[in-house]
């Protein structure tokens, strides 16, 4: 085998802190496979209408040696955030890049959290990439996207059935016990940790501020509304128009995102002075239905009883789940 796991994610679940350390570590060798679930994820949507056509993906991965040797990409799991049209297809995404890379490993790691807690995240990601819908708007509207990426049950069995060994580890453990965290990590997985382990802060960690997310969606829902009348406009320089659309596109998904990251509390609050304080009110928070909810308990938090790292939290995850039914 050429690597001696895959992670797979789960997105949100602190992929970017493992993957800086796998990096930064001697006894590690990382590959990236973002450049492969990219690849599955645009032949799904070239052949959406003869899915049965896929084509065949040659994986060529740099031979490595020394080291423990992981590909990593979330978005072997995670798909398709931006376009819900496409969520009935995220399961077929899913065992497309599992046909695609199962060959390179016998095991593979997914990490999970408080999936209520992962939804917060995925909407608030959604927003540092320029959206403006509140958790509740958000929730309904991607329904369908969050139930398929968050559908457990179905992940693990794809990837049980073709060949691979399973190991599923809890974000929150790693944050509140992490040496058992590292602990079941190496039982598990059968390689020792990396011996990186410095903590990774800033904007490296890919961390959200969720205490400036109705602001961000306020001044992305600004932008967006600016898009709409440039686009309306009758310039007569199309490629004037085409430089403004281009230049709002581009401050709807960096700027509120990278100007509130660091903004002290006065310059936030200099800025929220300028909206009307209602609006800022209306940011409705998340609650879901009983099936969504239902939906979550049979497909994401019962798949995990089989893990006994993860007995700990799932009563946990059952209680955030009833928290917003």
């Amino acid at each position: 085998m050429t690597f001696d796991f895959i992670h797979i994610g789960l997105a949100k679940c602190m992929s970017t802190t493992l993957q800086t350390q796998w990096a930064r570590s001697s006894n590690y060798r990382l590959e990236s496979g973002v450049g492969i679930a990219r690849g599955c994820a645009q032949f799904i949507e070239k052949h959406v209408n003869n899915l049965e056509q896929l084509p065949k993906i040659n994986v060529k991965v740099p031979e490595g040696s020394g080291g423990v040797g992981v590909i990593s990409a979330e978005a072997f799991s995670f798909s398709y955030l931006n376009k819900p049209e496409l969520s009935d297809h995220i399961a077929t995404k899913q065992r497309y890049a599992a046909q695609t890379v199962c060959h390179l490993s016998n095991k593979v790691l997914i990490v999970v959290r408080d999936p209520i807690r992962w939804v917060h995240s995925v909407h608030a990601q959604s927003i540092n990439r320029g959206g403006f819908l509140s958790p509740q708007e958000f929730g309904e509207s991607h329904k369908s996207v969050l139930l398929n990426n968050l559908h457990l049950s179905r992940l693990i069995q794809i990837w049980q059935d073709h060949g691979l060994e399973v190991t599923v580890l809890s974000m929150e453990e790693f944050i509140q016990e992490p040496d058992q965290f590292w602990t079941n990590y190496e039982a598990s997985l059968g390689v020792p940790m990396p011996n990186y382990k410095a903590e990774i802060t800033g904007v490296s960690r890919n961390a959200s501020r969720y205490d400036r997310m109705e602001l961000a969606a306020l001044i992305n829902r600004t932008q967006h509304h600016l898009t709409q009348l440039v686009e309306k406009g009758d310039s007569p320089d199309a490629e004037d128009k085409a430089v403004v659309l281009n230049a709002l596109a581009l401050a709807q998904r960096w700027g509120a995102r990278r100007a509130l990251h660091t903004a002290s509390d006065a310059e936030v609050e200099t800025i929220q002075a300028l909206f009307n304080p209602s609006r800022l009110e209306q940011f409705q928070p998340l609650t879901l239905d009983a099936a969504f909810v239902d939906h979550l308990q049979e497909h994401y938090v019962t798949p995990l009883e089989q893990f006994p790292a993860m007995a700990p939290y799932l009563d946990g995850y059952r209680a955030s789940l009833e928290s917003v039914r």
